[in-house]
């Protein structure tokens, strides 16, 4: 029998190298797309994995220009009542009786708080000059009191505190002060204009 024919080998040419083996991409493919979403959510890249704050809003523009437009109301309201609380000193102190060389007022006043109180008298007693000057209101159903005296009545002997204690005795009150301010308040309202008028 003849001899068998060699076993076939393939060929790859003079140091040909073996074809590359598949790359296994099993768990490498979904890398790419957590890479992709760990830089969406760390903004691009550098932010570390982090997103910045968002940055505070400016409040709406309504909302200031209706604080900004109490702010101007209350600014027109304290000039009405300081212009009206001017014209009522006038009034007051063009009705001042003369006494003793001195000039009186005294008298029950429409005022918001104390410190319209207050205020009234100390412009009444600037407008009189030398004098006295005694002023009543009801504050919230109550009665308040102010008494000033210029450095002449007190001088002459009248005292601001001694004025207040002798009003608030009658009103079944109480108060006091200084020689040439005193405040009091308290007692029977009724009867706080007959105490003035005393």
């Amino acid at each position: 029998l003849p001899p068998a024919p060699p076993a076939y080998e393939p060929y790859y040419g003079q140091q040909a190298a073996p074809p590359p083996k598949p790359v296994n991409r099993s768990h490498g493919g979904g890398g790419s797309k957590r890479s992709a979403a760990a830089r969406s959510a760390g903004g691009g890249g550098g932010g570390g994995g982090y997103s910045a704050a968002p940055a505070l809003s400016p409040p709406p523009k309504r909302a200031r220009s209706a604080k900004d437009q109490q702010k101007e109301l209350e600014k027109k309201l304290k000039a009405y009542e300081s212009k009206a609380a001017a014209g009522l000193a006038d009034e007051l102190a063009a009705a001042a009786q003369g006494r003793d060389g001195l000039k009186w007022v005294s008298a029950v006043v429409p005022a918001d708080n104390p410190e319209a109180l207050r205020s009234l008298g100390s412009q009444v007693l600037h407008k009189v000059g030398p004098g006295v000057v005694q002023l009543g209101a009801l504050l919230d159903g109550k009665v308040s009191l102010v008494a000033y005296c210029s450095p002449e009545a007190v001088k002459a002997g009248h005292q601001a505190g001694k004025l207040i204690g002798a009003l608030t005795a009658k009103l079944g009150g109480k108060g006091g002060g200084k020689p040439d301010f005193a405040m009091g308040g308290g007692g029977d309202a009724s009867k706080l204009a007959a105490a003035l008028k005393g």
